[in-house]
């Protein structure tokens, strides 16, 4: 997929247009038109850095999405994530700072919990 593609898929999950993103953003509508189509065909210009940090806060992924889709990053220094481990992302951006502290805990535990338990069994 290329960021073309994924950003017309954001946009239409979040029932936006490229002006409402553009406003959002803080960028032109010509500067949207085009991250819109970065990925058809050859000879694309990446996209300015800034541009996909503000862009990727609208529409709520991680900027180091947008830079791999961009062709900043490689996938494999991205931790490019499942479309589920990105839902839940945006599931715990969207809590208080205090709610992901608790939920980070509770997750912990749960995790060394499991793996204490695996130990044990091991052996």
């Amino acid at each position: 997929m290329n960021l073309g593609d994924f950003l017309q898929q954001q946009l239409k999950s979040q029932r936006m247009n490229s002006r409402m993103l553009a406003q959002q953003a803080g960028v032109s509508e010509s500067v949207i038109s085009n991250l819109l189509r970065v990925g058809i065909g050859n000879g694309h210009k990446k996209p300015d850095p800034a541009t996909l940090l503000a862009v990727a806060k609208v529409v709520e992924v991680s900027p180091s999405l947008l830079f791999h889709l961009a062709g900043y990053l490689p996938a494999e220094e991205t931790g490019v994530l499942s479309p589920l481990a990105l839902h839940l992302a945006r599931l715990f951006d969207s809590l208080s700072p205090d709610l992901q502290h608790l939920l980070f805990v509770i997750l912990n535990g749960v995790v060394q919990h499991y793996q204490e338990v695996g130990r044990e069994g091991d052996g």
